[in-house]
């Protein structure tokens, strides 16, 4: 069956879900997951009326099913697991913060368990007990009362329990007054990472030391409006965690997203301010995606545009680890750079900045979608090259090429397509020159297609790459081209969500 649409209404489909399995023999596979889905979704959201439709719709199938006569070994292992589906939502009612009532008294045993593990994350029953002054086994009863309120959350360290606040017991000790807003917050144990693309979605997962673990995609509709994007974006990071081993041991707070997206983005409110290419003019402006993710999913997100998320990540992992000054260019539909100047990445005063795009780069040239003529995206861009081509080679719109028609051009020898290439290159060298006499970076990274950045694989990225250098050298000042090294790089969706992911683990870092 189809998987639920995760956020929307979800009440409604629960009743929905439940009436289709009632008069049913065996319930389906589809049946059980979708339901399950739905019941870890709307725990998430705290939505109590959904809850509660699920406890009493399985409470009823739960008694047609016990009151069969002769029950066969399908319809037994179908009881267990309505019953196993009825315990999860009875402890995810008790964890509601309308339910949630720990003591705010500071001289109790659950405000000092409390306040003891938001302090120092991983304590143990016996290091609890010492603090607390208490034995090991009140210790254990305080930490499994707290654990049924969802204040808490228990792992297993070799032999011994190891206890972690979550969110929403770190907001308990906050209205309690006994712990400010700004108590310091654990390192993450992984972090998934999302490129957000027009028409689709790329997730990855990393460990605590940015290393890659798993990656999946999720198709869009065309023009997805903002609300069904968050929906989407959130059963994708939801099913990237279940796939992570033992991630039930791992408390929220723990986990780390990362969404990189294509358009500007305010910083300190996650809202994306700016974003064409994701549908219709407006549909974007000033979007809360951070709050409207964490409402959904429940984790702390970071919200970053895509130039600056490869340039942190570069900084810290790749390129510019021995150096202060770094550039990372994304050759894309549009052109943007990420700047890391003195060890700071540069956002500007409305987070637009590294918008080279828009440079003119060709006074009186091609006309660009912002209005201006000439700028870099008009003659560089990954839709500009083919446009130049078909004016090149005069072939008219119906006969609209894409990049890889450029490319089969090129490789058959033809004159337009490389001329095309060359004149993308230089272009994009002119616009590196203004930034090497602008910023003086020790490291300019270029992520593109590997048909155009990597030499090595490709006779057309030569050429492209030939017109980028020679352009760049011949506007750039000798000092500031000759401190500066060029690397380019393949660059494609997974390689940006493993960014993301992995700028999500260094912002919590700098929290920390």
């Amino acid at each position: 069956m189809d998987q639920p649409e995760v956020g929307r209404d979800r009440h409604s489909q629960i009743r929905r879900l439940i009436a289709e399995m009632e008069p049913v023999r065996i319930i389906v596979e589809g049946q059980f997951s979708a339901l399950a889905m739905l019941i870890t979704d709307a725990s998430l959201a705290s939505d109590e009326p959904a809850l509660v439709a699920a406890q009493d719709g399985l409470q009823w199938l739960y008694s047609r099913q016990e009151a069969l006569p002769e029950p066969d070994d399908d319809q037994v292992e179908q009881r267990g697991r309505l019953l196993g589906l009825i315990d999860v939502t009875h402890w995810a009612l008790r964890r509601l913060p309308s339910t949630l009532h720990v003591g705010p008294d500071l001289a109790s045993h659950a405000g000092q368990f409390l306040k003891a593990v938001a302090e120092h994350p991983g304590l143990s029953n016996q290091e609890l007990a010492t603090r607390l002054g208490i034995d090991e086994t009140e210790a254990s009863r305080v930490g499994r009362r707290l654990l049924a309120a969802g204040v808490v959350w228990r792992r297993k360290e070799w032999r011994r329990n190891a206890w972690d606040i979550t969110p929403r017991g770190r907001k308990c000790l906050v209205n309690a007054g006994l712990a400010t807003a700004d108590t310091q917050q654990p390192d993450l144990d992984f972090a998934v990472g999302v490129t957000m693309r027009p028409h689709r979605l790329v997730g990855a997962v990393v460990d605590a030391s940015a290393k890659q673990l798993a990656a999946a995609p999720r198709d869009l509709e065309p023009a997805a409006d903002p609300a069904s994007r968050v929906d989407a974006l959130g059963a994708l990071v939801r099913s990237l965690i279940a796939g992570v081993v033992g991630a039930d041991e791992y408390p929220p707070d723990r986990i780390g997203l990362g969404v990189q997206v294509t358009g500007h983005v305010a910083a300190a409110s996650g809202e994306v301010t700016l974003a064409p290419e994701y549908g219709p003019p407006g549909i974007w402006d000033d979007f809360p995606l951070q709050e409207q993710l964490q409402k959904a999913i429940a984790l702390p997100a970071v919200i970053e545009n895509d130039a600056n998320v490869l340039a942190e990540y570069e900084y810290v992992y790749g390129e510019g680890r021995e150096c202060q000054s770094l550039v990372a260019i994304v050759l894309d539909e549009g052109i943007r750079c990420g700047v890391i100047a003195d060890g700071r990445l540069i956002r500007g005063i409305g987070g637009q900045a590294g918008e080279i795009g828009h440079l003119v780069v060709q006074p009186g040239g091609r006309s660009c979608h912002c209005g201006s003529q000439g700028c870099l995206d008009s003659v560089a861009s990954t839709a500009a090259i083919p446009e130049v081509f078909d004016e090149l080679a005069g072939r008219g719109i119906p006969a609209a090429s894409d990049l890889a028609t450029v490319m089969k051009y090129f490789e058959k020898g033809d004159e337009h397509a490389a001329a095309a290439l060359y004149q993308a290159g230089s272009a994009l060298g002119v616009a590196i020159s203004m930034l090497l006499r602008l910023i003086n970076p020790e490291r300019l990274v270029l992520f593109g297609p590997d048909e155009l950045v990597c030499e090595s694989r490709s006779p057309a990225a030569e050429r492209f790459m030939s017109g980028v250098r020679e352009s760049g050298l011949e506007h750039a000042a000798s000092i500031a081209a000759g401190n500066c090294t060029l690397v380019s790089k393949a660059y494609d969706d997974e390689t940006g969500a493993h960014a993301a992911a992995a700028v999500a683990l260094l912002r919590a870092k700098d929290q920390s």
